[in-house]
């Protein structure tokens, strides 16, 4: 057998192995925010609190400002907001803004209606990617803005 055609296949097989083991993933993360604290405390960071999927790794919740996951390049990162407060007005994600750091994704702002998804293209960096997470309750149109991190491993 051609020794160039061995090393093909040992390679592709050793392609389909790591792509098994490396996966793309997709990691939930939701913003819980009390809307009717923050509708008497512009803080967003101040009533508002993340929580994550089990196949997220979280570095950092000492605060909303501090939040930080840890992810692979490849993986896709879904953001969904929720209300802690009884009156149950809708929390809105809109934009994923590029703030510092490495930028992983494909653009610096990363739009949604509801809800905002974005694939991780590139490696954050010791720093780490730090984005501005905007969001609206209901129907307002009053922006409302964190500022938590991703790191890839």
């Amino acid at each position: 057998m051609n020794t160039k055609y061995s090393i093909s296949i040992f390679l592709f097989f050793v392609a389909l192995l790591f792509g098994g083991v490396y996966g793309q993933t997709t990691h939930y993360v939701t913003l819980h925010v009390n809307t009717e604290e923050l509708q008497n405390n512009q803080n967003a960071a101040a009533v508002s609190y993340f929580t994550v999927d089990e196949a997220t790794e979280v570095l950092n919740n000492d605060s909303p400002e501090s939040f930080t996951i840890l992810v692979n390049v490849g993986d896709n990162i879904v953001w969904n907001g929720l209300a802690t407060a009884p009156s149950g007005e809708a929390v809105e994600i809109k934009k994923i803004k590029y703030k510092r750091g490495g930028r992983i994704f494909s653009n610096e702002d990363i739009e949604g209606e509801v809800s905002v998804s974005a694939l991780v293209i590139r490696d954050s960096g010791d720093e780490g990617y730090i984005y501005t997470i905007q969001f609206w309750l209901g129907d307002s149109n009053r922006v409302y803005t964190i500022d938590p991190v991703i790191k890839t491993k």
